[in-house]
Protein backbone atom coordinates (compact mmCIF):
# COMPACT_ATOMS: atom_id res chain seq x y z
CA UNK A 1 0.00 0.00 0.00
CA UNK A 2 1.62 3.11 -1.07
CA UNK A 3 0.68 6.19 0.48
CA UNK A 4 1.89 9.94 -0.60
CA UNK A 5 4.53 12.05 1.43
CA UNK A 6 5.72 15.64 1.21
CA UNK A 7 8.15 14.46 -1.88
CA UNK A 8 7.44 14.94 -5.06
CA UNK A 9 5.87 11.82 -5.89
CA UNK A 10 7.85 11.84 -9.30
CA UNK A 11 11.54 11.56 -7.86
CA UNK A 12 13.24 8.43 -8.76
CA UNK A 13 13.84 5.77 -6.14
CA UNK A 14 16.39 4.71 -8.44
CA UNK A 15 19.79 5.43 -6.36
CA UNK A 16 18.67 5.02 -3.18
CA UNK A 17 17.98 1.23 -3.86
CA UNK A 18 20.92 1.22 -5.90
CA UNK A 19 22.92 2.08 -2.81
CA UNK A 20 21.04 0.08 -0.37
CA UNK A 21 22.22 -2.89 -2.52
CA UNK A 22 25.44 -2.19 -2.35
CA UNK A 23 25.45 -1.33 1.49
CA UNK A 24 23.91 -4.77 1.67
CA UNK A 25 26.69 -6.29 -0.58
CA UNK A 26 29.21 -5.03 1.44
CA UNK A 27 27.94 -6.04 4.70
CA UNK A 28 27.27 -2.95 5.97
CA UNK A 29 25.05 -3.02 8.86
CA UNK A 30 23.17 -0.80 11.11
CA UNK A 31 23.60 2.88 11.97
CA UNK A 32 26.96 2.67 9.98
CA UNK A 33 24.28 2.06 6.89
CA UNK A 34 22.60 5.39 8.10
CA UNK A 35 26.09 7.51 8.26
CA UNK A 36 27.02 6.25 4.88
CA UNK A 37 23.23 6.94 3.30
CA UNK A 38 23.76 10.62 4.94
CA UNK A 39 26.83 11.08 3.57
CA UNK A 40 25.65 10.08 -0.02
CA UNK A 41 22.25 11.84 -0.21
CA UNK A 42 22.69 14.33 2.82
CA UNK A 43 19.63 16.35 3.83
CA UNK A 44 17.33 14.33 0.98
CA UNK A 45 18.68 10.83 2.67
CA UNK A 46 15.20 10.23 4.82
CA UNK A 47 12.41 11.89 1.91
CA UNK A 48 14.36 9.48 -0.34
CA UNK A 49 13.53 6.52 1.97
CA UNK A 50 10.45 7.18 2.88
CA UNK A 51 9.69 7.23 -1.06
CA UNK A 52 11.84 3.47 -1.59
CA UNK A 53 9.37 2.14 1.33
CA UNK A 54 6.18 3.32 -0.30
CA UNK A 55 6.95 2.98 -4.07
CA UNK A 56 9.60 0.10 -4.62
CA UNK A 57 8.84 -3.40 -4.83
CA UNK A 58 9.93 -6.75 -2.62
CA UNK A 59 12.93 -6.39 0.07
CA UNK A 60 14.20 -3.20 -1.02
CA UNK A 61 10.91 -1.48 0.99
CA UNK A 62 11.58 -3.06 4.05
CA UNK A 63 15.56 -2.54 3.80
CA UNK A 64 14.17 1.05 3.20
CA UNK A 65 12.02 0.85 6.64
CA UNK A 66 14.86 -0.80 8.58
CA UNK A 67 17.41 2.31 7.63
CA UNK A 68 14.57 4.95 8.56
CA UNK A 69 14.41 2.98 11.88
CA UNK A 70 18.31 3.53 12.29
CA UNK A 71 17.73 6.70 11.54
CA UNK A 72 16.45 7.64 14.44
CA UNK A 73 14.62 10.68 12.93
CA UNK A 74 11.18 11.98 14.46
CA UNK A 75 10.45 13.01 10.62
CA UNK A 76 10.04 8.61 9.92
CA UNK A 77 7.58 8.19 12.81
CA UNK A 78 4.45 9.33 10.80
CA UNK A 79 5.25 7.39 7.63
CA UNK A 80 6.25 4.33 9.53
CA UNK A 81 3.13 4.46 11.07
CA UNK A 82 1.39 4.72 8.45
CA UNK A 83 3.50 1.38 6.88
CA UNK A 84 1.80 -0.07 10.27
CA UNK A 85 -1.20 -0.78 8.09
CA UNK A 86 0.29 -2.34 4.68
CA UNK A 87 -1.41 -4.99 3.13
CA UNK A 88 2.15 -6.66 3.46
CA UNK A 89 2.39 -8.13 6.40
CA UNK A 90 6.59 -8.44 5.72
CA UNK A 91 6.27 -4.91 5.97
CA UNK A 92 3.92 -4.27 8.85
CA UNK A 93 6.21 -6.10 10.75
CA UNK A 94 9.49 -4.21 9.54
CA UNK A 95 7.60 -0.77 10.31
CA UNK A 96 7.11 -2.43 14.16
CA UNK A 97 10.96 -2.85 14.40
CA UNK A 98 12.06 0.65 12.77
CA UNK A 99 9.48 2.17 15.12
CA UNK A 100 10.68 0.10 18.21
CA UNK A 101 14.50 1.84 16.75
CA UNK A 102 13.38 5.63 17.14
CA UNK A 103 11.33 4.18 20.54
CA UNK A 104 9.24 7.36 20.64
CA UNK A 105 5.86 7.53 22.22
CA UNK A 106 3.96 9.09 19.51
CA UNK A 107 4.12 5.01 18.34
CA UNK A 108 2.74 3.98 21.36
CA UNK A 109 -1.15 3.77 20.14
CA UNK A 110 -0.63 2.35 16.81
CA UNK A 111 2.09 -0.32 18.24
CA UNK A 112 -1.00 -1.64 20.53
CA UNK A 113 -3.28 -1.56 17.67
CA UNK A 114 -1.18 -3.82 15.90
CA UNK A 115 -0.98 -6.41 18.89
CA UNK A 116 -4.19 -7.27 17.18
CA UNK A 117 -2.99 -7.63 13.85
CA UNK A 118 -4.28 -11.13 12.18
CA UNK A 119 -0.61 -12.21 12.02
CA UNK A 120 0.67 -13.47 14.42
CA UNK A 121 4.72 -12.51 13.75
CA UNK A 122 3.54 -8.82 12.94
CA UNK A 123 1.69 -8.95 16.84
CA UNK A 124 4.93 -10.50 18.25
CA UNK A 125 6.97 -7.57 16.41
CA UNK A 126 4.56 -5.41 17.74
CA UNK A 127 4.95 -6.56 21.19
CA UNK A 128 8.69 -6.49 21.12
CA UNK A 129 8.62 -2.84 19.47
CA UNK A 130 6.49 -1.33 22.67
CA UNK A 131 8.71 -3.08 25.08
CA UNK A 132 11.40 -0.52 23.87
CA UNK A 133 9.04 3.16 24.34
CA UNK A 134 9.78 4.74 27.73
CA UNK A 135 6.25 5.11 28.65
CA UNK A 136 4.04 4.21 31.70
CA UNK A 137 1.32 2.75 29.57
CA UNK A 138 3.58 0.30 28.15
CA UNK A 139 3.29 -2.58 30.66
CA UNK A 140 -0.60 -2.12 31.58
CA UNK A 141 -0.80 -2.99 27.18
CA UNK A 142 1.28 -6.14 27.73
CA UNK A 143 -0.36 -7.12 31.00
CA UNK A 144 -3.70 -7.28 28.79
CA UNK A 145 -1.78 -8.98 25.88
CA UNK A 146 -0.63 -11.55 27.88
CA UNK A 147 -3.74 -12.56 29.76
CA UNK A 148 -6.27 -11.77 26.70
CA UNK A 149 -4.48 -12.15 23.19
CA UNK A 150 -5.85 -15.47 21.49
CA UNK A 151 -2.30 -16.16 20.13
CA UNK A 152 -0.26 -18.29 22.65
CA UNK A 153 2.90 -16.83 21.03
CA UNK A 154 1.77 -13.19 21.25
CA UNK A 155 1.57 -13.88 24.92
CA UNK A 156 4.70 -15.67 25.45
CA UNK A 157 6.60 -12.54 23.82
CA UNK A 158 4.28 -10.07 25.85
CA UNK A 159 5.13 -11.71 29.23
CA UNK A 160 9.00 -12.15 28.19
CA UNK A 161 9.07 -8.16 27.24
CA UNK A 162 7.26 -7.56 30.78
CA UNK A 163 10.51 -9.01 32.43
CA UNK A 164 12.22 -6.42 30.91
CA UNK A 165 10.12 -3.84 32.20
CA UNK A 166 11.19 -2.95 35.75
CA UNK A 167 9.65 -3.66 38.98
CA UNK A 168 6.07 -3.18 37.43
CA UNK A 169 6.89 -5.75 35.03
CA UNK A 170 8.70 -8.37 37.13
CA UNK A 171 5.17 -7.72 39.37
CA UNK A 172 2.65 -8.29 36.07
CA UNK A 173 4.26 -11.43 35.36
CA UNK A 174 4.55 -12.70 38.94
CA UNK A 175 0.41 -12.45 39.10
CA UNK A 176 -0.26 -13.60 35.89
CA UNK A 177 1.14 -16.92 37.72
CA UNK A 178 -1.84 -17.22 40.35
CA UNK A 179 -4.31 -16.12 37.36
CA UNK A 180 -7.26 -18.03 36.90
CA UNK A 181 -6.74 -18.64 32.80
CA UNK A 182 -4.14 -21.44 32.00
CA UNK A 183 -2.45 -19.72 29.28
CA UNK A 184 -2.18 -17.01 30.80
CA UNK A 185 -0.04 -19.06 33.53
CA UNK A 186 2.20 -20.82 31.33
CA UNK A 187 2.92 -17.24 29.11
CA UNK A 188 4.15 -16.24 32.47
CA UNK A 189 6.33 -19.60 33.43
CA UNK A 190 7.45 -19.83 29.73
CA UNK A 191 8.76 -16.41 30.43
CA UNK A 192 10.43 -16.70 34.00
CA UNK A 193 11.89 -20.29 32.44
CA UNK A 194 13.42 -17.95 29.77
CA UNK A 195 14.47 -15.44 32.45
CA UNK A 196 16.73 -17.92 34.14
CA UNK A 197 16.10 -20.74 36.38
CA UNK A 198 16.62 -19.15 39.74
CA UNK A 199 14.87 -16.34 39.45
CA UNK A 200 11.74 -18.63 37.62
CA UNK A 201 11.67 -20.96 41.14
CA UNK A 202 11.37 -17.33 43.19
CA UNK A 203 8.54 -16.45 41.18
CA UNK A 204 7.07 -19.90 41.43
CA UNK A 205 7.31 -20.47 45.03
CA UNK A 206 5.88 -17.37 45.49
CA UNK A 207 2.68 -18.39 43.00
CA UNK A 208 2.69 -21.71 44.97
CA UNK A 209 2.50 -20.08 48.35
CA UNK A 210 -0.19 -17.26 47.11
CA UNK A 211 -2.50 -20.66 46.13
CA UNK A 212 -2.18 -22.22 49.30
CA UNK A 213 -3.30 -19.62 50.93
CA UNK A 214 -6.37 -18.95 48.66
CA UNK A 215 -7.57 -22.21 49.53
CA UNK A 216 -7.30 -22.42 52.73
CA UNK A 217 -8.35 -19.09 53.13
CA UNK A 218 -11.22 -18.49 50.39
CA UNK A 219 -8.82 -15.20 49.43
CA UNK A 220 -5.60 -13.35 50.01
CA UNK A 221 -5.03 -12.58 53.83
CA UNK A 222 -2.94 -9.50 52.27
CA UNK A 223 -5.61 -8.55 50.09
Amino acid sequence: MATEDAQNPGDSTADIERFLDELDAGGVVGPNRAAQVFARFGGSALSQLVAAMQVSRGITRLRAALMLGDMRSARAIEPLITALRDDDPRMRATAAVALGKIADSQAFEPLSRAISDGVAFVACTAVSALGKLDDVRVVETLDEAVTTHPEYTVRDVAALVLLGRGESGQRAVNEALTHPDAATRVAALRALGRAGEARALISVMAALTEIARRKLWGFSPGS
